[in-house]
């Protein structure tokens, strides 16, 4: 049953046209460091987390979705379906971590986190691209299963531990 939640979720995201995997270009930019700042994550990323913890999932979509190339062939109801299924096992959303913001050229960042519920963590990324009206969200994943999202070194604790001011954490 976990299996099949948790495949459920990566079809449905990938159904969508979401690309699989973007890899970062070698060079002065900041490539592969931890999220220092709120400044480094594209504001449409917080203002989904926060739309998320505040009215629902649905927002958050609505949100991340609204001006992305993929809204047109996204099914809502199908990903809130699936992601509906992540919280009954876990639970509410209760905040959020972002691990690290990965510049992917000039115009592209892939700001990967954690969501926490209740009860466990859902782990994912969500690729922005910048156009002249602003950043959009052409493509997000999410697992269970960090190893599935998650680069090896921040599964292995080669990444340096920064405190990042763009984590929302649970009251008390």
């Amino acid at each position: 049953m976990i299996m099949k939640i948790r495949n459920l979720v990566a079809l449905c995201l990938l159904v969508a046209g979401i690309p699989a995997s973007v890899k970062a270009q070698d060079g002065a930019r900041r490539a592969n460091t931890p999220a220092a700042a709120t400044g480094d994550v594209p504001q449409i990323v917080l203002d989904g987390f926060a739309a998320y913890r505040n009215s629902g999932m649905r927002a958050a979509l609505e949100l991340w979705l609204r001006t992305s190339p993929v809204a047109a062939t996204a099914n809502m109801e199908q990903l809130l379906g699936a992601l509906a299924q992540v919280e009954g096992m876990y639970g509410r959303m209760i905040g959020y971590d972002v691990l690290r913001v990965v510049h992917v050229g000039t115009r592209v960042r892939r700001v990967y986190f954690v969501l926490l519920y209740e009860k466990g963590p859902l782990y994912g990324y969500i690729d922005c691209y910048q156009t002249s009206r602003g950043w959009v969200v052409p493509g997000f994943l999410t697992n269970m299963q960090p190893g599935v999202i998650l680069p090896p070194d921040l599964l292995t604790g080669d990444a340096k531990a920064t405190s990042n001011p763009a984590s929302v954490r649970p009251n008390g």
